[in-house]
């Protein structure tokens, strides 16, 4: 009886486990091929609001954040696994670039291995450079901390690298 409680339980997390793989791979070649368009097909970045909701975001798009206004562009994209981005950062009251912030950048996803920290590196005039080098494919958060002076800003970024 024993054995088959466990057997059952095995199979069980076996059918989730192949049922969120399916789910996390995003759409099959079959949904691509039938013209069905799916959420991974309209964007391959998103940006995390205040809610926690994500919305899709295009690269080279502004986002404001605090009292700044940050500029995403992620090369190559669509991200894949070694690329970088590049923030433009300036002001919201001004529009003058924010050259005197300190970013922590860290990637994570849903998995066991940990959180990778970035160094954003200033390339003068507001824009800070983040080389990333990620360990697998699927989906990945970029937790984007700026402090500039007395003010810190919080910028959630989410994107699928095949």
């Amino acid at each position: 009886m024993r054995a088959r409680v466990i057997l059952a339980v095995l199979v069980l997390a076996a059918g989730a486990t192949m049922v969120w793989w399916s789910l996390a791979r995003g759409p099959s070649q079959s949904t691509v091929r039938s013209g069905q368009e799916t959420p991974w097909q309209k964007s391959a970045l998103w940006v995390q609001e205040r809610d926690g909701k994500a919305r899709p975001f295009q690269n080279g798009q502004t986002v404001t954040v605090g009292d700044v206004n940050v500029e995403v562009f992620i090369a190559p994209y669509p991200p894949v696994r070694e690329g970088s981005i590049d923030l433009y950062v300036t002001d919201r009251a001004t529009g003058k670039p924010a050259s005197d912030g300190d970013l922590e950048i860290i990637f994570d996803m849903d998995m066991p291995h940990g959180s990778i920290r970035a160094q954003a590196m200033p390339t003068g005039g507001g824009h800070y450079l983040i080389p990333y080098k990620l360990v697998m494919p699927g989906e990945w958060r970029v937790d984007i901390s700026i402090a500039s002076g007395a003010d810190a800003a919080a910028l959630a970024l989410i994107f699928r690298v095949e």
